[in-house]
């Protein structure tokens, strides 16, 4: 969590005698598209970690039948997996895939929808029909 707090915020505080635990600091969110300051000491969970593929998506996508390690790199993959998002958009989401949610700010639409193509492509994991037709009319319009 802490290395996702510190790549994708700025102005970050430390907490006293931490050389990686962010106390403060400032997220421009990337599924609202607003900025969101954060203080743990007031608001500690403003901003949270987010799975761009929900763990539950993965389990019943192909994660079931890969061994424990396997899943566990996927849960902390910090290149592709990992974002700092608000706590009210990753609520918004929760398990939820692309065809029944996508982030508020349609500006981060192709950026989302890309970033979760690259992760079940790289593990390997199945698209069900409906958020296979979703994600193609997403990316076809960002190319258009």
């Amino acid at each position: 969590d802490e290395e996702v707090r510190l790549r994708d915020s700025v102005e970050v505080t430390l907490e006293a005698g931490s050389t990686c635990a962010a106390q403060t600091g400032i997220l421009h969110d990337p599924y609202s598209g607003k900025i969101v300051p954060f203080d743990r000491a007031v608001q500690p969970l403003a901003v949270e970690v987010e799975h761009i593929v929900s763990l539950h998506d993965i389990y019943y996508s192909g994660g079931w039948q890969m061994s424990y390690e396997q899943r566990v790199a996927i849960a902390h993959d910090l290149e592709r997996e990992l974002v700092l998002t608000s706590r009210t958009e990753n609520q918004a989401k929760k398990e939820k895939t692309p065809a029944e949610w996508m982030p508020s700010d349609p500006a981060s639409w192709c950026w989302y929808a890309a970033t979760y193509i690259d992760v079940k492509a790289t593990y390997h994991l199945t698209v069900d029909q409906e958020n296979r037709a979703f994600l193609r009319d997403v990316i076809t319009a960002c190319q258009g």
